[in-house]
């Protein structure tokens, strides 16, 4: 890694685009609650929020190019990291394991306890969308499957875990594409990232096909590298965009929001829109320009940038992690205990505002020690690599 430590401005702005990206991923979920419910079938509120997940708002409710978005975040915020590391891939290696893992493994833990507490599935799910998120029994080779996060399994446990798994497994091979894009330039790792994003896509859907599931699993995550690579070369090239994003007249800069919100909203629910045979691995590209843009503003537009640094969308930010790993314990419990007697409606209404204290608590009892254990371990392990380079012989 380079020992360059070169000074890089602090995008503020995307930790609030995370935070706006992490609460979509929970109204996606709790909407899903919704229109699963049979005792609302047919009701206004089921037919109002089919209606606005057709509308141009409808990303506000959608859950995977929320996710796609994190990817490219991702990306964003590694190429930075390495750019100014001063460090080997041991400390680099340390410091993102402990930020994702050890807050994963206590939302694994509690949603565990809670899962088994309400007795699911031995019992009745709240909804068969739920039911289908959490639908195997306790088992100590699945809880340790999930556990260890890297190996494929099935993520009924906590149904965001999926995601985590791609998050560390890109991270940990990350250093190779950050290597790609800065010895060979942006357009020729953009060359390479495209064709093996298909090819790791049509090997995973052979392997599916051949009912081989984990090899499946393990060449996917070569498919979301693209975005990890797309993330990369935003942040490597930032001035320049920036620059670029000036100098379009307002009728283009309006075209690009245009087509942002037609590839965020659209391309998840084109099964909806008449093509139920649509493969869904499609829509990832057909998604992608549209986190990108989305970066593109948030990095180049001061109305955006003002948007994402107001105080409450700044503070979701800061506790966009554990909303998102910790939002499926809520409704597990909210859905699992307080709707039998209450509906639907009422569970949802407690429990939106009780996920975001629930990461209020979470962040500051979970996620912010372990960030601070791996400042202190990853510092530790740099500074030890660099004495002893300076110990060897010439």
């Amino acid at each position: 890694m380079s020992t360059e430590n070169r000074r890089a401005p602090r995008w503020t702005q995307l930790d609030g685009l995370r935070g706006i990206a992490a609460l979509c991923v929970v109204i996606c979920h709790y909407a899903a609650v919704i229109q699963d419910d049979p005792a609302l079938a047919g009701s206004a509120i089921q037919r109002g929020l089919h209606a606005l997940a057709l509308s141009p708002l409808g990303g506000l409710m959608l859950g995977l190019p929320a996710v796609l978005l994190f990817f490219v975040l991702s990306g964003f915020s590694l190429a930075l990291m390495l750019r100014k590391a001063d460090s080997d891939y041991a400390s680099y290696a340390a410091r993102r394991i402990i930020r994702i893992w050890p807050p994963y493994v206590m939302s694994i833990l509690l949603n565990v306890l809670l899962i088994a507490w309400l007795g699911w599935p031995g019992g009745a799910a709240p909804s068969s969308w739920l039911g289908s998120v959490t639908g195997q029994p306790l088992h100590w080779d699945l809880l340790l499957q999930h556990l260890l996060l890297l190996w494929p399994f099935e993520a009924h446990y906590n149904f965001v875990a999926w995601t985590l798994v791609h998050e560390l497994r890109i991270s940990l091979f990350f250093p190779v594409i950050y290597l790609l894009i800065t010895r060979f330039g942006a357009r020729k790792a953009l060359q390479w990232s495209v064709p093996v994003s298909i090819g790791a896509a049509g090997v995973s859907y052979l392997a599916k096909y051949l009912h081989m599931p984990i090899l499946a699993d393990l060449v996917i995550s070569l498919h979301y590298a693209l975005f990890f690579t797309i993330g990369a070369v935003l942040a490597l090239h930032a001035e320049a965009i920036q620059v670029w994003y000036r100098q379009l007249d307002p009728r283009r800069r309006g075209l690009l929001v245009l087509i942002a919100v037609l590839s965020y909203t659209y391309p998840s629910q084109i099964r909806e829109l008449g093509m139920p045979g649509f493969p869904m691995i499609a829509t990832h590209w057909m998604t992608l320009p549209s986190v990108t843009i989305l970066l593109v503003l948030a990095i180049s537009s001061p109305a955006v940038t003002r948007v994402l640094r107001w105080p409450l969308i700044q503070k979701l930010g800061t506790i966009s992690y554990s909303l998102y790993l910790f939002h499926a314990l809520v409704i597990f419990a909210v859905m699992g205990s307080f709707r039998a007697a209450h509906g639907t409606l009422m569970a949802t209404a407690v429990g939106l505002p009780l996920s975001i204290v629930l990461a209020v608590v979470t962040y500051r009892a979970f996620e912010r020690p372990s960030q601070k254990l791996g400042g202190r371990i990853g510092a530790l392990m740099a500074r030890r690599t660099t004495v002893q380079a300076r110990q060897s012989p010439a």
